[in-house]
């Protein structure tokens, strides 16, 4: 008989944990389990190299071996930086320096740069790059042959794996190893990524697409990256091979094909232009600093890794879906923005202050009432004289449960939470009158606020 196994583990160790309520994320993962995940998913987030959050599901496990498609683009940016930054090329060189098949067929002039940031010009809709049946050389020749430019190379941004997968074959040429010795030497050994190989396609190493690997081992690589290119003490990428990680490098390029729409709710700072790093896409981008914040290379069998420099950040979702479609996306684009939110305050709780109060309180929100538009949120203290479960929840006038804020035993303290106006789905609630109540071992307190819009 088929078994679900459905937990989630909160690390009391961490120096943040013990403040945020994840039961938002719990309750979308349980209810999207089967329709996003078919019902086996791993989500794993650390802070700090601290784990705070955990769920898993069905059949996957940390260890679990499953193909990741397109979270194999990131990893091989990494070893395409081992390899620049060792001096066998420049990041900026034309790739018919090294292939002169490329220039016989007129298309030796786009760069390294441009083939991992979608810049190329090069789109292929994977024809040769995942043909089993072809070495990495041949699928290479092949795409000098018969792939057109569709666009001047740093023009536009389409994604497709065809300039990565040229790259390969570069790297293979200035080495004098095959592509998978040199993904070993340069990155995986180093990250301890021991279960991790490029052989879902055969003999064609599929440089874009190609890994089989596991939530335990790409953690590792992320924390390599969270660590400026160290993992464990150990110098693995040099802080501008993961400054070259964390830059926009399509920059304003308009987009010709994406797997994300231009628009979404759920996209941080309400950005409605795509952005592509190295081997990876750019999900936060301050918008008055520049800088990027948060990368991330999904793939199209359900896993999501990425890192979240503003908030100290490593997650993974590990999946494995061989019909993949929005609800997987949506759910994991809603988990992330739900994650920040969590992690910034707008919907967890802090604790405020160190003193005992003398009384238990449920608080006046400030502002009431409040608006919601330009990010408006509203602040709820509460204080508590004795250790003990409690519960702060958003209702609406019949009596229907809107939102969780905070669940769980707490210490003695003065706490204060932040409303969005949204439900536990993420969704923008309707304007109107809201009751807000804190149930503690000992009593029930209900107040009233008012949301605008």
């Amino acid at each position: 008989m088929f078994r679900v196994f459905l937990f989630s583990i909160f690390c009391a160790h961490s120096l943040f944990a013990q403040n945020y309520d994840f039961s938002a994320v719990d309750r979308l993962l349980q209810d999207s389990l089967q329709t996003a995940f078919n019902g086996n998913v791993l989500v794993r987030i650390e802070q700090n190299d601290e784990l705070i959050y955990r769920f898993q599901a069905g059949n996957i496990a940390e260890q679990t071996r499953r193909a990741i498609a397109s979270c194999t683009k990131w990893i091989s940016g990494a070893v395409v930086l081992a390899l620049a930054e060792k001096g066998y090329f420049s990041l900026d060189d034309s790739v018919g320096q090294y292939l002169p098949v490329f220039s016989q067929n007129g298309k030796g002039h786009f760069t390294i740069r441009q083939a991992f940031s979608m810049t190329s010009g090069l789109y292929s809709n994977d024809r040769y790059e995942t043909d089993s049946d072809l070495t990495l050389e041949q699928s290479v020749d092949s795409i000098a042959a018969n792939v057109p430019l569709r666009f001047s190379p740093g023009t536009m941004l389409a994604y497709d794996g065809s300039g990565m997968q040229v790259i390969g074959r570069l790297a293979e040429v200035v080495t004098g190893k095959d592509w998978q010795t040199i993904a070993r030497e340069q990155i995986l050994d180093k990250c301890g990524m021991t279960t991790t190989t490029y052989d879902v396609f055969g003999k064609n190493p599929a440089i874009a697409g190609g890994i089989r690997s596991s939530a335990r081992d790409y953690m590792r690589f992320l924390q390599m990256v969270f660590h400026d290119g160290e993992y464990r003490g150990e110098r693995v990428l040099s802080t501008a091979s993961i400054s070259e990680m964390f830059t926009n490098q399509s920059g304003a390029a308009p987009v010709l094909y994406s797997p994300f729409p231009p628009r979404h709710p759920d996209y941080a700072y309400g950005a409605d232009t795509l952005r592509y790093a190295f081997g990876s896409w750019v999900f936060a981008e301050n918008p008055e600093t520049k800088t990027v914040e948060e990368i991330s290379s999904p793939g199209a069998f359900g896993s999501y890794p990425w890192v979240d420099r503003k908030r100290n950040l490593t997650g993974i979702t590990f999946t494995f879906l061989l019909i993949n479609g929005r609800r997987d996306r949506d759910t994991q684009m809603k988990m992330m923005r739900l994650v920040r939110e969590i992690i910034d305050g707008t919907t967890g709780v802090q604790e405020t202050g160190n003193r005992v109060p003398h009384t238990s309180a449920l608080l006046a929100n400030y502002p009431n009432p409040f608006s919601v538009r330009n990010d408006g949120t509203t602040t709820i203290r509460y204080q508590l004289t004795s250790a003990g479960d409690i519960g702060l929840a958003i209702y609406d006038l019949t009596g229907r449960l809107v939102r969780t804020l905070a669940s769980g035993r707490q210490n003695a303290g003065i706490y204060s939470a932040r409303w969005d106006g949204r439900d536990a789905y993420g969704q923008d609630v309707a304007a109107g009158v809201y009751l807000y109540r804190l149930k503690t071992d000992r009593q029930v307190l209900v107040r009233r606020m008012v949301l605008l819009r």
